[in-house]
């Protein structure tokens, strides 16, 4: 039985889509009001087209630049992540340091602030394929200072200050991501 083109063109859509053969013409034959076998889809997607390719073979290079896609943005949002995560760094450490903050009163304790960022950025290195959001990132950020009790002293004192910057910051940059918003509702609250 010969088909229109728009039930093929649909049927191919619902293929790239990943939409199983059976599926594909249950939905085709109510769309459509047509009988048509899960096999005929089956032998369109095997069938070489004038180029040489199957609709298996589209469907793979589809998946593979939306994965090379993925992969991009991915990596370009860990590398913003991480320039937010060092510019919130430096902001702290300019108030731990300006001079109106007490300075650390041991070397100890210097050191272990800037283990814990070290490893921290090592962290958020390794994380590039989990779902990070600014919050998470200031949250840990914010785990790792208050280890360390002279800088933890210096932040509850300066907190405030460094909660609107916080606050603005992350709204600027981030006007659209809903856990910044919902932050920014709970420290309002």
């Amino acid at each position: 039985m010969a088909y229109q083109d728009s039930v093929k063109i649909r049927a191919y859509a619902l293929f790239i889509q990943g939409i199983t053969y059976e599926e594909t013409a249950r939905l085709l034959a109510r769309e459509f009001s047509i009988t048509i076998t899960p096999n005929t889809i089956k032998n369109w997607a095997e069938k070489k087209d004038s180029r040489g390719g199957t609709w298996i073979d589209y469907r793979t290079e589809t998946r593979a630049v939306a994965m090379q896609t993925v992969e991009v943005v991915e990596k370009n949002r860990m590398v913003a992540i991480r320039d937010k995560a060092e510019t919130l760094t430096e902001k702290i450490y300019e108030q731990l340091t300006g001079a109106a903050a007490p300075k650390i009163s041991s070397m100890d304790g210097g050191s272990y602030a800037f283990k814990s960022l070290s490893e921290f950025l090592l962290k958020l290195d390794q994380k590039t394929q989990e779902d990070m959001s600014v919050v998470t990132i200031i949250q840990m950020v914010l785990e790792i200072f208050a280890e360390v009790p002279e800088v933890s002293r210096i932040i509850q004192k300066h907190w405030p200050a460094i909660e609107k910057e916080i606050r603005i910051r992350i709204l600027h940059q981030n006007p659209d991501d809903i856990n910044s918003q919902k932050m920014v509702e709970n420290s309002n609250a």
